[in-house]
This record gives structure tokens, sequence and C-alpha cells, in this order.
């Protein structure tokens, strides 16, 4: 692309969008007890929040946005929530029943049930029939060209210099003397988006993972159209791909140097494989390929959506930080919207810098 010129009264979208693993805070946040934030995400994840009312599993099925046809970027599985140790019972128990006053098709499994269906040794665990993968990358640019055909300009490769307050807006400054001109901003960088604001609010933490050669259909029996994750915090998680391959993820730490990272991963792989036999005796997985990537957290594990209060009141953040950034994301939509439209929103308190002082 060439650099974009100015040209006024136009939507456009700006700047690579970055994507990493969607992760659950690593440790216990200091000011919001863990089972309440997990709970946000969680429960929200299958009845999503806009305007203070939880939506059923019709809304989640009918996010016409989502719709792709190629199977290996959107795909319907099961959710298979395990209770890590026994005093997890109790809560988990308790949170089945909360899903399903809220519409949400799951079911209680106790050990017989697990060993008997997927193999798995666990106290207990929660099985969802409203669940989803999706590859990131492709998800974006699926939505990217569903807004260009829509009629917003889309530039990547353009880097934004500085964001000028202008009568009626912000004008960004580009390369090259470009400028755009625009009535609000929405700052949606990743990790980046720290860049704007004088004090970072969230800190990057590594992620473990591995996949697996393609497994026999015996083999993986119902974890083939089901994904598995448990109550530890930090959990370990695994699905499977459209060819059979088994992921396995987790083993989080706080390393934020790519070099210390990078020379963990062959452990980190060894134990997730490990920690995942002895959940699962009969997969006896090992590792064909494995890495790490980085994931942010914020101190009470919740994103950031809105405006700073010392940047201008119409450059808007959309931090996803906290854990649960798909979910997070989808209600920040709302969030950011309502601000853009001059709406009220429930969550934009709970959501907004004013939380940190």
């Amino acid at each position: 692309q060439s650099p974009l010129p100015d040209r006024r009264r136009q939507r456009s979208l700006i700047e690579i969008v970055e994507f990493a693993a969607d992760r659950h805070a690593m440790r216990q946040p200091r000011h919001l007890h863990i089972r309440f934030v997990q709970k946000i995400g969680d429960e929200m994840g299958g009845g999503l929040a806009v305007d203070g009312r939880i939506q059923g599993e019709d809304h989640f099925l009918d996010l016409g946005l989502m719709r792709a046809r190629d199977q290996a970027l959107n795909s319907s599985q099961r959710s298979l929530y395990l209770a890590t140790w026994r005093r997890d019972v109790a809560d988990l128990r308790e949170e089945c029943a909360r899903r399903r006053e809220i519409g949400l098709d799951v079911h209680w499994l106790d050990p017989a049930d697990l060993a008997d269906q997927f193999g798995a040794r666990a106290h207990g665990a929660i099985l969802s029939t409203l669940g989803g993968v999706v590859d990131p990358y492709r998800v974006a640019t699926y939505l990217l060209l569903r807004a260009q055909a829509a009629g917003a300009r889309v530039f990547d490769r353009s880097r934004v210099l500085q964001a000028q307050a202008v009568r009626g807006g912000l004008r960004l400054a580009l390369p090259d003397d470009a400028s755009v001109q625009c009535k609000h901003v929405v700052v949606a960088a990743g990790y980046a988006s720290q860049h704007w604001i004088d004090t970072p609010v969230a800190k990057n933490r590594s992620s473990y993972a591995f996949v697996t050669d393609p497994l026999p259909a015996d083999v993986l029996g119902e974890l083939a159209t089901t994904m598995a994750w448990e109550t530890a915090r930090p959990y370990r998680y695994l699905r499977t791909t459209h060819d059979g391959r088994l992921v396995v993820g987790g083993e989080d730490d706080a390393i934020d140097i790519p070099s210390r990272r990078d020379r963990r991963v062959e452990g980190k792989a060894r134990t997730l494989s490990r920690r995942v036999n002895k959940l699962f005796p009969r997969l006896r997985l090992e590792p064909t390929f494995s890495w790490a990537g980085t994931f942010a957290e914020t101190d009470d594990g919740l994103p950031f959506f809105g405006a700073h209060p010392r940047q201008h009141p119409r450059l808007l953040f959309a931090m996803a930080y906290g854990g649960n950034g798909i979910t997070y994301s989808m209600i920040g939509a709302g969030v950011l919207r309502a601000a853009i439209e001059e709406r009220r929103h429930d969550l934009a308190a709970l959501f907004g810098f004013a939380r940190i002082g």
C-alpha cells in the first residue's frame, strides 16, 4: 500500500492487528476474588453481556460476523471444564447451576462419567454443548474484509506517530506528512496500545504449547469434538485441529524476556505432555512441534475499555487484557460503541480506567 493520504469523512482501520493466546490471569488478583473474575469470563463466554442483559445461546450462535464458511475458521465443539482438585468441586457445581439458570446447555459429569466418556481422571466436570474454535488471524482477516465490503478503508503497515486534538475530533499524524482526521479513534493494537499511555496497566507473561501428529479417531474418542481445560490456575488446556492433531497449552510463567522464554519451550512441552497424559491416561501424547507466546494480565484480571483520563476523550482504548481476551473483546465492542454514540453502558465503569485511580 502507498502511504495513507489525507482523506476526510471516510472510515479507516489503521495498523496491524496482533494476536495472542486467550488466557486467564495466571495469579490471584489483588482487588477481586479469582472466582468472581473467572465467572465473568466463563459465564459471559456463553451468554454475552450487552447493556446489562444476559443474552443466551441464540445470541451466541447468531453472531453474523462470525459466520465463516471455512471449517478451519470456525467450528463448533463442546467444552469440558475439569475440577483439578477435590476442593474445586463445590464451586464448579455452583457454576454449572448458574450457567443452567441463564439457559446454557450444560451437564455435570462425576468421575465415573468422565472415565467412561473421555477416559479422564478428574473429580468432576462441566460439559457444555456450546463452544467453538476459531483461527484468530483468519477471523480478523474475514472481519476486515466484511468491514471493507461495507465501505471501510483498511490500511495496514501504516504507523501512527501522533494523535492531535482538532476541532470536532482528532488528527492522526503518519509518516511522509500523511494524516487522517476523524471524530473518534479506537486504539486496538494489542500490547502496543500501552505505548499510548504514561503508566502501564498490564504485565506481559509467557504461555507454552505443543501440537502432536494426527491421532487415530479411536484414540481421540470424544475429545475429537470437545475442548478441555481445568480449574487450576494457571490451567492447562487441549483441543483438536481439523486434521486430528491435539494442541496442548499452559504452564504459564512470569518470564517476559523472549530469549529466556524460548529456552524453556522444550522443557515446558515435556511437562505439559506428562501432566496431560496423567489426566487422560489413554492419550500418551508426544510433542511434535512446541512454541511459546505472550499474553498480558492486569492486576484485577479485568480489561480496559474507553477513554484514558489523561488522553483526549475521543481517543478510546480497547485493551482486552486480563485473560479472557476473546470474551472481553465482544463485551468491549458494546462498551466502545456506546461511548461513541454517547450512550450509557452498565459495564463502562467496571472496565474503565477510573478503577485504577
